[in-house]
């Protein structure tokens, strides 16, 4: 996608292109709008440029009146999208917001597209699969989420973990579990993935970076 610069907002190219037009009917324009260090962006759109890398997924400034939205399955209109890529700082902002409001029609937008683009993105809730008790799938789940998520060798927001002050490792072993060496989360069954998330979400897990925050 692509955007216009004015007025310290971003806009999508139909909507730029109106700015455009109302300021050089109003005697707004610049003599030439393809010299662009001839006047600010405060005073006439410059661009369309490609759609910057964000901390955060960029919509069209003009919102729910954009000329080209983007379209919600209910019907709801919003800035158009600009399938921007995102920082460190942005793929933490999408899964805070997938925390926060996962039923929210944007969010689950952002959501669905940036999981197929960027690393670390967590699925909706919505989208996951009803876990259902099968003990291997449980125990293989359980040790990777803990060597996923751990913070000096314990997933300290595991329940358990924190009443018996031991690791989830530590229990597994005594339970006689032993995990394969070649075990992670990609060789887990599609029902130790869901076991898997459903945890992320019922401890309030954060990844490394957000934690850091």
């Amino acid at each position: 996608m692509q955007e216009y610069i004015y007025a310290a907002d971003c806009y999508c190219e139909a909507c730029g292109e109106a700015i455009r037009a109302r300021l050089a009917a109003e005697g707004s324009a610049p003599t030439d709008p393809d010299d662009e260090h001839s006047y600010d962006s405060d005073d006439y759109p410059k661009g369309p440029y490609d759609a910057s890398e964000r901390d955060y997924p960029g919509h069209c400034a003009s919102g729910p009146d954009c000329l080209a939205p983007t379209e919600m399955a209910d019907g709801t209109k919003v800035g158009q999208f600009f399938e921007n890529d995102l920082t460190t700082d942005g793929v933490n902002y999408v899964n805070a917001a997938i925390r926060e409001n996962p039923n929210n029609k944007v969010v689950q937008l952002w959501a669905r597209f940036y999981a197929d683009s960027h690393n670390g993105i967590l699925p909706l809730p919505d989208d996951l699969p009803s876990p259902y008790f099968d003990r291997f799938d449980v125990c293989e789940a359980h040790a990777v989420l803990e060597w996923d998520w751990n913070v000096g060798g314990i997933l300290q927001e595991r329940p358990t973990n924190e009443r018996r002050n031991r690791s989830t490792d530590v229990q597994l072993h005594a339970m006689r579990f032993r995990p394969s060496p070649m075990l992670n989360y990609d060789r887990l069954s599609e029902n130790g993935k869901a076991i898997y998330w459903h945890n992320v979400y019922a401890w309030g897990l954060k990844t490394r970076s957000e934690a850091s925050k």
